[in-house]
């Protein structure tokens, strides 16, 4: 499994939470620990990205939080365009290197 930076587990929280969700429930659609789940709330609670639900300790996403949700998944489109895009420069790259005429001397 590779390493998943900050915003992409706070990502993964917020969007666990898009429909009301239980502690238990975010923690393994994040795939976090409880532990880390704690760090992780109290930072999207101080930032208001999202709420804690008085009936049973449900969480729920603010608009903050869809604000954060939008941009993240924005910014993983054109870094997935970007991607395609030079993976494509590369292949025709390699393809015109294959293609040139070989001279013997």
């Amino acid at each position: 499994m590779v390493n998943r930076s900050r915003v992409d587990i706070v990502a993964a929280i917020l969007k666990a939470a898009q429909n009301e969700a239980l502690k238990t429930q975010v923690m393994y659609s994040a795939r976090i620990s409880f532990r880390q789940l704690d760090e992780y709330l109290k930072f999207l609670l101080e930032h208001e990205m999202i709420q804690q639900l008085p009936d049973q300790g449900r969480y729920k996403i603010t608009d903050a939080g869809k604000l954060f949700i939008d941009s993240y998944d924005t910014m993983l489109g054109i870094l997935h365009k970007t991607k395609e895009k030079q993976h494509k420069r590369e292949n025709a790259s390699a393809a015109a290197r294959s293609e040139a005429p070989v001279t013997m001397v």
